[in-house]
């Protein structure tokens, strides 16, 4: 037995002692991760374990894990892995990706970006151009999920130009679907059309008739945006038997819900029914409530008029999907509100660094001359504190002659404002008025009706309004607001 076996298999046969020992980790693992460990068990032959032996042991577990949807213990053994990896970036890059597609599938997106961005990072450092291709794509795609294609956005166009040279066509279709489904979703439907027709380029001429199909799903997609919706339809009935054929489900039921969609728009109510329909029973297999809801929505359109209680049981599906879907877009708005804030936080940081480096070289030329003035400095100080003095004295001086002339102009001003209500008082013209007249202008003056003041006196409000006629008479006014201003010239308000 070799030193693999002796180490990989029991560690693998405790945690699931069931299984047989060669499915669980060789059909799971990369080339390169068994030849990693087979170089480590030769260059450290009688001993038991060394620590990158055993991250390779916990990686590998977590990939048998993860493959038999034991996501919990998936989750166990790569964070273990992570533990002791430090030092194999191929190993660490490795376990990082695999915690991303963990998080990813919890829903966990902020987590997910945070592992895939760590992975890119080694893989920048570690200068392979084929892996930083993929991390790029990944980041681009998690991005799109949360809603972000803007920021998707400036990761798969650097995917596409690291990936272009490295001439592997079945990856550049992959980064090619990825930018036709973020520029779409951006409202570029030219250029997202131009993405997916190249990518059904590449896969078609391989052979490549799975990947084929996704991309003619696609293609479709743009198509129907740019209001070309009779080559939309010949895509996807191109796609849809090669997606039956490889049971791609999840596809399947999206091509439908297109097709359902182009119907409708051309009137062809029955297709658009039998679309939907095969739409809402693929979606709801395969758990996919969002495409469900986009089904449901569909019929309850078409059955709205024909068949009320049809579309009434569509309708209520719908509706309890979108309530699930908004709740779960709430959850993701926190979540990307507090990525956003992470990286801002994050390219503060950089900022600041960048900075203090920056400042660290001026603060070095700045030393030299600090130190070569700090005697003239001290030279100058004398003189200067002198000046100051004297600069000082003046500045009292003027402050308090500042303030003297503030205190006379306050006072002038004043004055001439008194001047002027007297003057104001001595222009008004001698009226003399009844004490009913002056009684029921006081009432108005306080803001009281006319009916408030006939009920207030005792008399009648056509009386109120007699005598409030015979004021505007009198006193040569027209409105309240000039007695109000008669009133409180003349003194005679309350």
């Amino acid at each position: 037995m070799s030193l693999l076996s002796m180490i990989v298999v029991p560690a693998v046969m405790r945690a699931v002692p069931s299984g047989p020992p060669d499915s669980l980790y060789i059909s799971y693992c990369s080339r390169q991760v068994l030849d990693s460990v087979y170089r480590d068990c030769a260059r450290e032959a009688g001993q038991e374990k060394t620590p990158c032996l055993q991250a390779m042991t916990d990686y590998l577990m977590a990939e048998w894990a993860y493959e038999n949807s034991l996501r919990g213990l998936s989750e166990f053994y790569v964070h273990k892995a992570m533990a002791s990896a430090s030092g194999d970036d191929v190993l660490m890059a490795d376990c990082l990706s695999r915690a991303c597609i963990l998080e990813q599938r919890k829903g966990n997106l902020a987590a997910a970006i945070g592992y895939a961005e760590r992975c890119l990072e080694i893989d920048r450092q570690a200068g392979i151009p084929d892996n930083i291709s993929s991390s790029l794509n990944n980041i681009a795609g998690l991005y799109l999920t949360f809603g972000q294609p803007d920021v998707a956005r400036k990761y798969i166009d650097e995917a596409l130009i690291v990936e272009r040279p490295l001439g592997r066509d079945d990856k550049m279709a992959i980064r090619l679907g990825m930018a036709s489904e973020i520029y779409l979703k951006l409202s570029m439907a030219e250029e997202s059309l131009n993405f997916a027709s190249e990518a059904c380029r590449l896969d078609s001429l391989a052979g490549r008739e799975a990947k084929y199909a996704i991309r003619l799903c696609q293609k479709a997609s743009a198509l129907s945006e740019l209001s070309r919706d009779s080559e939309a339809e010949r895509d996807l009935n191109s796609a849809i038997p090669l997606l039956r054929r490889f049971n791609n489900v999840n596809s399947l039921s999206i091509a439908y819900a297109q097709l359902g969609e182009i119907c409708v728009r051309a009137g062809r109510v029955r297709e658009a029914d039998e679309a939907f329909r095969e739409c809402v029973s693929l979606a709801s297999g395969y758990g996919n409530e969002y495409v469900e809801g986009r089904g449901r929505k569909g019929l309850w359109q078409l059955n709205r008029d024909r068949a009320p209680s049809v579309a009434l049981s569509h309708l209520e599906r719908y509706n309890e999907i979108q309530s699930r879907i908004a709740s779960e877009k709430t959850a993701s708005e926190l979540t990307r509100f507090n990525v956003s804030y992470e990286t801002l936080k994050k390219e503060q940081i950089i900022a600041i660094q960048h900075q203090k480096l920056k400042w660290s070289g001026i603060c070095l030329g700045l030393m030299f001359v600090l130190l070569a003035s700090f005697g003239f400095a001290l030279l100058f100080y004398r003189r200067t504190s002198k000046l100051s003095e004297e600069k000082n004295a003046i500045l009292v001086k003027k402050a308090l002659e500042t303030d003297r002339l503030l205190m006379l102009s306050r006072q002038n001003m004043e004055k001439e404002l008194k001047e002027e209500i007297e003057s104001l008082e001595s222009e008004l013209p001698p009226v003399k008025l009844t004490s009913r007249e002056l009684q029921i202008a006081r009432l108005s003056c306080d803001g009281l009706l006319s009916k408030e003041i006939a009920d207030r006196l005792g008399i009648s409000q056509r009386t109120v309004e007699t005598h409030k006629n015979n004021l505007y008479h009198k006193l040569g006014i027209n409105n309240m607001a000039e007695l109000v201003s008669y009133m409180h010239k003349a003194g005679l308000s309350k």
